[in-house]
């Protein structure tokens, strides 16, 4: 969809864009989420009896342009059986904009995703399976979702058999210009990562992606009690100190931010933890990563494998002479070669390299979890209370070869977001 056509279509629907009094035309069953956009609830179309879902967003903190905009970009989208459906059905009421869309009868990806064990690897490759469809497609009309992350993915099934992406609200046509990202934003990927004093004052103008994984808060673990590590807390309940996600320079919206955010997103589902805090060198965690990625560039390897599994550079005789050099990180080494492969090609730090979210799919045809990692690790029930996960790395501790205790690695990320079933209307 051109930018264009867009603008025609956001036109059209303010024109006919319907005012009503919610109670007449619909019965609210109760609230699915809230957030600052607003809130999503359950309701019943009276004359029709369909039920549905309203996103509803408070006219004084929404603009009428950005309402209209994510509405149509997510009806232009809605007929993908992996993005969420969108009814016809826009309206204004003297307090709110809303829209409706398909029910998500078992909420959302990341109200299943266990602390520090994920879901079972089955289901995580289901999810990447429909989610590189999804974006394919989206990629394929020109624009960039530019907000891939557990709590945007619905489900609509048992077992993650059919999940749908969802929440265009920050949603951009490829090669717009975007803010870069500061303070931790795990799905952030490295050429949107800002440190130190860069883009400071750098106006009021554009749109950032600031507020991508949720607010932040520090020093507490994913029961909300305090840690000596001083763990990072990713809280939706929270207040972000606003020096932390400042703006900072202007970036592009391409479709290897996706391609990042799907990578980081599969191993929250196979760990229930982040790979890292942020995607700069200052970040240890990311900074392993980076590292282990150069060593085995700077020996012979290209960065990018085919569905054979990982790009060796070295016969067995040359890996163990350079030993370590060619292990992955921690958090990393649960995963078969052919899950590193996955990984290496989605979170390949240079963009114009990084596999498309298609490329993704040929990483399908066998396991990515070790047998003696996996087993009885993948927990298949629903978390209740507060949700999230840490860092991958910190289950190293707890193992070893044989299933013994490894040296304590570094301090891991911890994370809860609050229940939210579709996000923001603002930008």
């Amino acid at each position: 969809m051109s930018s264009l056509a867009l603008e025609e279509l956001c036109h059209l629907t303010a024109q006919s864009l319907t005012s009503l009094e919610l109670p007449d035309h619909f019965r609210v069953i109760k609230q699915l989420g809230e957030g600052s956009y607003g809130e999503v609830l359950l309701a019943i179309h009276k004359e029709k009896g369909t039920p549905m879902a309203l996103k509803l967003c408070p006219r004084r903190s929404s603009s009428r342009l950005s309402f209209l905009r994510e509405y149509c970009v997510s009806l232009s989208l809605s007929a993908h059986p992996s993005i969420i459906g969108v009814f016809g059905i826009v309206f204004q009421t003297p307090l709110l904009f809303g829209f409706a869309q398909e029910v998500a009868a078992w909420g959302d990806l990341f109200q299943i995703i266990l602390p520090q064990v994920g879901v079972p690897p089955l289901w995580a490759q289901r999810v990447l399976s429909q989610l590189s469809l999804a974006l394919d497609f989206l990629h394929s009309k020109a624009l960039v979702h530019c907000d891939v992350k557990p709590e945007n993915v619905l489900l609509c099934g048992p077992e993650c058999r059919l999940v749908k992406l969802s929440d265009f609200g920050l949603t951009k046509h490829m090669g717009s210009r975007i803010r870069g990202t500061r303070g931790p934003v795990p799905y952030s990927a490295p050429e949107l990562t800002i440190e130190g004093d860069e883009g400071e004052g750098g106006g009021d103008e554009g749109e950032g992606l600031s507020d991508i994984g949720g607010d932040v808060t520090a020093a507490a673990d994913i029961s909300g009690n305090a840690n000596a590590n001083a763990n990072v807390n990713v809280s939706g309940n929270a207040k972000v100190p606003a020096a932390a996600l400042s703006p900072g320079p202007w970036r592009l919206a391409l479709p290897s931010l996706d391609s990042w955010a799907l990578g980081v997103l599969t191993f929250c589902l196979l760990t229930g933890c982040f790979p890292w805090e942020r995607s700069c060198p200052s970040d240890p965690l990311y900074k392993d990563f980076s590292r282990w990625f150069e060593s085995r560039d700077d020996a012979g390897g290209t960065g990018r494998t085919g569905s054979s599994g990982v790009e060796l550079s070295a016969d067995e005789d040359e890996k163990e002479k350079l030993g370590i050099a060619h292990l992955p990180p921690a958090q990393f080494r649960s995963f078969t070669p052919l899950a590193l492969s996955l990984f290496r090609g989605l979170l390949t730090p240079d963009p114009q390299v990084r596999a498309t979210p298609r490329e993704a799919l040929q990483y399908l045809r066998g396991p990515w979890v070790n047998e003696r990692e996996g087993e009885g690790e993948r927990g298949e029930g629903r978390v209740e209370g507060e949700r999230g996960g840490e860092t991958g790395g910190e289950r190293e501790e707890e193992r070893g070869e044989g299933g013994g205790t490894s040296a304590k690695t570094q301090p891991f990320i911890s994370l809860s977001v609050e229940p939210v079933v579709d996000s923001h209307c603002e930008h």
